[in-house]
């Protein structure tokens, strides 16, 4: 290897590194701010950058059924999509999170859909623990339930967290020691900054 392709390669190394030290930070500072949020006093809201994805577990592709989970939530309920809701066939939108931090049932709007009912009730492995995957340091992902691969989903927006209305009995205060550190997909050291990271 030459000297120029050794520097380059090193340099690739180090702003991975400092992109990933950052991303983790946000990630943290993130996950602080949702706390926040979520424990603020009942009927108060906060508004926090989120990245959105959708999910479609309703899929009749064998290929897609495990990758796109079950058709119940993580307390055996049925999912609901945002076709369903917006077809007055559904209560709320189902919508997969970090189940340490968003009680079960957390109602939240997202910018992109004014006067949509979403609910956090469904959770995946890349949402909590050392498996969380932050694609866009400071915005908590969050997937949404829809009917197939076709609907358009935006995935930087921003989400209205109603402190208090949830599913869950009594209150839930978020317990940070068991969040743990989330892992961070990072391709270079300028994704932290707003870039996606895939």
């Amino acid at each position: 290897m030459s000297r120029k392709a050794a520097i380059v390669v090193a340099a690739s190394g180090a702003a991975a590194l400092i992109g990933g030290v950052v991303a983790i930070f946000m990630g943290r500072k993130t996950t602080e701010a949702l706390k926040n949020a979520v424990d603020a006093p009942s009927g108060s809201t906060t508004t926090v950058p989120v990245r959105v994805t959708g999910y479609w577990p309703f899929t009749a592709r064998p290929d897609e059924v495990k990758m796109e989970g079950g058709v119940k939530d993580r307390k055996g309920n049925p999912l609901h999509t945002l076709e369903d809701f917006q077809a007055g066939k559904a209560p709320f939108v189902s919508v997969s999170g970090d189940y340490t931090i968003f009680p079960y049932g957390q109602r939240i709007s997202l910018a992109e859909w004014p006067g949509v009912v979403f609910r956090i009730v469904d959770t995946g492995s890349h949402f909590h623990g050392a498996k969380k995957v932050y694609r866009i340091a400071g915005r908590e992902p969050l997937d949404v339930c829809v009917e197939s691969s076709s609907t358009k989903v935006v995935p930087q927006t921003d989400a209205t967290i109603y402190a208090g209305d949830h599913f869950e009995k009594g209150t839930k205060n978020v317990a940070l020691a068991r969040i743990g550190k989330p892992d961070v997909v990072v391709g270079g050291g300028l994704d932290c900054f707003g870039a996606e990271i895939v």
